[in-house]
């Protein structure tokens, strides 16, 4: 009977390490998810941060997504992406903004990743010891219109 009452207890103590275990890895990806969508609005909300401070010993997988307005003038419309616009009267002549565009933890980075037909851009950033910050630069947000998606992940070593 001891020896039986002996493996209860052990399953028991299993179970509950387990358990608090599984708080432990929950409280983790609460205040270090893996992966965090920031949603930037090219006219009203033109910038946004991770909800935590990224690990400066740990490289992270920026993805940024997404198109819209960002300009207009007599000769027609701009239309742009994170890094690069277009101009209504010269379709299919990507250009990069120069000094506006998105700016991550206040600058652009370099180099800049070359134009994607997708508007998709994936870049490779080391943790800061903050939050990664990101601000879409433009000298008129009125006519603007779209979003850019970003999705920053840690990368699993």
């Amino acid at each position: 009977m001891s020896i039986i009452n002996d493996l209860e207890t052990l399953l028991d103590d299993a179970t509950d390490t387990l358990a608090t275990l599984n708080s432990l890895i929950g409280q983790l990806q609460v205040q270090y998810p893996a992966c965090e969508t920031i949603t930037i609005d090219l006219k009203t909300q033109p910038q946004g941060q991770t909800s935590y401070n990224t690990n400066a010993s740990k490289t992270y997988t920026v993805t940024l997504s997404g198109s819209g307005l960002v300009g207009q003038d007599g000769g027609g419309d701009y239309t742009g992406d994170a890094f690069y616009y277009e101009y209504a009267a010269n379709p299919g002549t990507w250009l990069a903004y120069g000094s506006n565009g998105i700016k991550i933890n206040g600058s652009i980075p370099s180099p800049l990743p070359s134009f994607s037909n997708d508007h998709t851009y994936v870049l490779q950033l080391n943790g800061t010891g903050t939050p990664f910050s990101f601000n879409f630069v433009d000298p008129s947000y009125g006519e603007n219109n779209g979003t850019l998606s970003i999705e920053v992940c840690l990368d699993i070593d």
